[in-house]
């Protein structure tokens, strides 16, 4: 049986476990997924697991997507544009890191009929799901981002061409009546807070958080009631599993599960 793990800090709210496991249930794979929350100095130790061959993937979620990079091997072109890790397996004996988020988000913009072609639009966040965001983004044509992050220095590494760092106080600046809005924090996770005020919602934006494991966020809920178009993180979490199965099993799944037959019965999973 081949054992998949997701490591992470905190790890409770991981949903990777029920998409997977219900994914091998379905297709008769003899593999098992599990999730396990670590400290940093325990990251070394889980990799070592893939070159054991005790077990044959991991995926990093929050906070060691950047971090694990100094543990691997090799680092697959895209992820190493990115700077970020979410996916790991064994290549040739070399522990091989991949970037399966920026895949995520780019199908999230497709399937939800989302054109950023020369558009401007701002990001909260400066971490490992910011930075495959952006990625994806400057991919599909966008004209510029506007980068907000609490630790400002953070974001500041993340400056480019296509990005420009603000500070959070000059948010009244940049945003819109219809403005396209993603946030890439956890802020909503596992609490109420918001990357911003209530008082920059509009009817006409369109906002996307990547948090995927509830329905709707405070986020999401206030921009709802205020008209906005509004969308999780679901479609991208779900793409970017599949992706790392892909990598992992070497296989494309994608040939054989059915997208929406997935995406609702994550939805019935949700709180």
């Amino acid at each position: 049986m081949k054992r998949f793990i997701v490591l992470g800090n905190p790890i409770e709210q991981s949903l990777s476990p029920f998409l997977h496991n219900w994914i091998f249930k379905k297709f008769n794979i003899n593999a098992k997924y599990y999730k396990l929350e670590c400290d940093l100095e325990d990251l070394e130790f889980n990799i070592n697991k893939l070159r054991e061959n005790s077990i044959h993937g991991l995926n990093i979620t929050i906070p060691f997507k950047n971090k694990v990079i100094d543990h691997l091997d090799i680092i697959n072109d895209r992820a190493k544009i990115i700077g970020s890790v979410n996916c790991i397996t064994l290549r040739n004996n070399k522990v091989m890191g991949f970037n399966t988020d920026w895949f995520g988000f780019s199908k999230l913009l497709i399937d939800n009929k989302i054109d950023v072609l020369d558009k401007e639009i701002i990001v909260f966040g400066a971490g490992g799901a910011a930075k495959a965001i952006i990625y994806s983004l400057i991919l599909n044509g966008i004209k510029k981002i506007r980068l907000f992050n609490r630790k400002i220095e953070n974001a500041q590494k993340l400056e480019s061409s296509f990005v420009s760092v603000h500070s959070l106080k000059d948010l009244k600046y940049f945003v819109k009546k219809d403005s396209i809005i993603v946030n890439c924090t956890p802020l909503g996770m596992n609490d109420k807070k918001m990357p911003f005020n209530e008082k920059f919602l509009n009817k006409n934006q369109l906002i996307i958080d990547t948090i995927y494991n509830l329905k709707r966020t405070k986020l999401l809920d206030l921009g709802e009631k205020k008209g906005a178009f509004v969308i999780n993180g679901l479609d991208m979490f779900i793409y970017q599993g599949v992706a790392s199965l892909d990598l992992w099993l070497e296989e494309n799944i994608f040939d054989i599960i059915n997208i929406e037959e997935i995406k609702q019965i994550m939805k019935e999973k949700l709180c």
